[in-house]
């Protein structure tokens, strides 16, 4: 059995849902798995946000203590007990899964929110310094990861949780700069404190969140998250599950924009809405001093 559905929403409009859905929906699938009495395993797709923030320098297994930023992962801690208490009472063994933020062709959360914004010219700055670091993980290699927990005859893995996480350690001006050469763009250079990014974004939220079921990037919570390190370690799956991720952030990333690109989700052009404001800016400035 494989358990995928969440109310995934960092802001949701109605937080009682993310704990109803992620907690009790969980409880009363269990429920149901230990009255039929025939399921072999249980596996139950969790976060890192059960863990959010990493406060130290090093990537975080899963032994790292709970330091959830958002309703989200707190509902997922709470599910994942519920897995625990409910596998051992039924006999039922599970397999709890933590991926990173998830990313890949049709995403339209986000991962693609972030890169629309650079591929719009949107996002030609750094929030704050940009050294904290960002972990996400290439969808085929999330699944990969959940095939492998089918493997009934590796009992080893039975009652265990695991991280899902790629190899890659990037800083979020890595990222940026990283998304910008793959879409062509200048790499955003200017650094600006979270003082004046917050309230910018807070102006814009309204119209560019205009419409969206979820919402993510244009969140002044996410502006203060670009400061916290998500950087976690998925040793014990490699070691337990040979599992391997096959994917690094640039291939995964290059994968994920050809696709948004082919089917129209992102459009290339010339000039950047960035790189138009600056041209008129300084026309403007040249006709000035030369009137």
């Amino acid at each position: 059995m494989l358990h995928l559905a969440a109310e995934m929403d960092f802001f949701p409009k109605l937080k009682q849902k993310v704990y109803n859905v992620n907690i009790e929906g969980t409880r009363n699938i269990l429920e149901a798995c230990g009255e039929t009495g025939k399921i072999k395993r249980f596996v139950y797709c969790s976060t890192t946000e059960t863990i959010g923030k990493v406060l130290g320098k090093e990537n975080a297994d899963e032994r790292e203590e709970f330091n959830p930023t958002s309703d989200y992962g707190k509902s997922k801690i709470e599910a994942e007990k519920v897995v625990q208490q409910l596998g051992l009472k039924f006999g039922i063994p599970y397999v709890i899964l933590r991926p990173t933020g998830i990313y890949g062709p049709k995403d339209k959360f986000a991962v693609f929110e972030a890169i629309q914004m650079v591929n719009q010219g949107l996002l030609f700055f750094i929030p704050g310094s940009g050294n904290s670091y960002v972990s996400f993980t290439y969808i085929d290699d999330v699944v990969d990861a959940f095939i492998k927990t089918l493997d009934l005859q590796n009992e080893k893995i039975n009652n265990q949780i695991y991280n899902i996480a790629s190899n890659d350690r990037m800083t979020y001006k890595e990222w940026f700069n990283l998304v910008a050469r793959l879409t062509g763009r200048a790499k955003p250079v200017i650094h600006l404190p979270l003082s004046l990014v917050k309230p910018v974004i807070g102006l814009l939220s309204p119209i560019m969140n205009l419409g969206k079921p979820r919402t993510f990037m244009y969140e002044t919570e996410t502006v203060n998250r670009m400061t916290e390190s998500r950087m976690y370690s998925s040793e014990k799956a490699k070691r337990d599950m040979n599992w391997i991720p096959k994917h690094n952030n640039e291939t995964g990333l290059q994968k994920t924009i050809q696709y948004a690109y082919s089917v129209g989700d992102l459009y290339q052009s010339y000039f950047s809405a960035f790189a138009m404001i600056v041209q008129i800016l300084t026309l403007i400035i040249l006709y000035c001093l030369f009137l």
